[in-house]
């Protein structure tokens, strides 16, 4: 018994012992990106990027694509590689190694390739554009929406939104007309109370879908910038189709409502469900 106490302990010991190193090891593997991030050799991926040898480049851009945050100031060798012109493999890695990096510099060398005769270059450069911002991306992403593309037209249509650019209304209203559906999105996240009005007379003549895709952006956005009158007269005007899509689409936003939200706006939610033979679930 005395024996097989100590060759019990003597186990325990050793498997502390052995679990202890493994246990560092997954902590150093699982330690976040901050960690591995450090680890980059920005001099020896610089020298790579300006190899002109596709497999050391490649590589070298999928480590700063893994790692974005210590590698932005190889942003400009990046820029430099597609200045140069480059295989097609590595020009679309490096256009999503920029977007990675986010440097909004970095959206002037971008901008070209909008217009590439390669699809997947140029909806790519589009999508990096939104990533990296600023004045040359808004430029950009606003002629885009004229592109023969359809594709980038959307990712521009989108892009826009997502990047606050206001100043660009009116094309995101023209490019609705022009059937780029994905304008009404950026238009909900934009839009002044009198242009939500606007987008609103699209209820004549747009499909439901494209626009509550708008109004979703519209109705959840801050008090501050849509006042509650604007957004109780789109509930309203939504009410007043009396159909079935638009009675469920209400009945989801009721739903989603978040719990701090306006109370009466849930009640007018509520109230034009039930005045159309809706039910939004619940007892209130």
């Amino acid at each position: 018994m005395h024996t097989t106490r100590q060759i019990s302990l003597g186990l325990i010991g050793l498997g502390l012992l052995v679990s202890a190193p493994v246990s560092n090891a997954w902590a150093q593997a699982s330690g976040g990106k901050s960690e591995q991030q450090a680890e980059l050799d920005l001099e020896a991926l610089r020298k790579d990027l300006a190899s002109r040898q596709e497999a050391r480049v490649l590589n070298a851009l999928a480590q700063l694509k893994a790692a974005p945050a210590p590698g932005k100031e190889l942003a400009v060798d990046v820029e430099q590689l597609l200045s140069k012109g480059t295989t097609l493999k590595i020009t679309l890695n490096a256009l999503r190694v920029l977007g990675s990096l986010g440097e909004q510099r970095s959206s002037k060398v971008i901008a070209p390739y909008v217009q590439h005769r390669t699809g997947s270059v140029r909806q790519t450069a589009a999508s990096s554009l939104v990533q990296t911002g600023g004045p040359d991306a808004v430029s950009t992403l606003k002629r885009a929406l004229r592109a023969p593309d359809a594709q980038v037209r959307n990712i521009a249509a989108r892009g826009l939104g997502t990047l606050g650019a206001r100043e660009t209304l009116g094309d995101l209203f023209d490019a609705l007309d022009h059937r780029v559906y994905a304008a009404a999105v950026s238009i909900g996240k934009l839009c002044a109370p009198s242009q939500c009005m606007k987008f609103m007379e699209g209820l004549k003549r747009l499909q439901l879908e494209v626009i509550t895709s708008g109004t979703d952006e519209i109705l959840f956005r801050p008090e501050g910038e849509v006042d509650e009158k604007t957004k109780l007269a789109i509930i309203e005007s939504l009410g007043e189709l009396r159909t079935q899509p638009a009675t469920q689409y209400l009945i989801d936003v009721y739903k989603r409502w978040p719990q701090e939200g306006s109370k009466t706006l849930k009640t007018a939610l509520r109230d034009t469900v039930e005045d159309n033979g809706g039910d939004v679930g619940d007892e209130q």
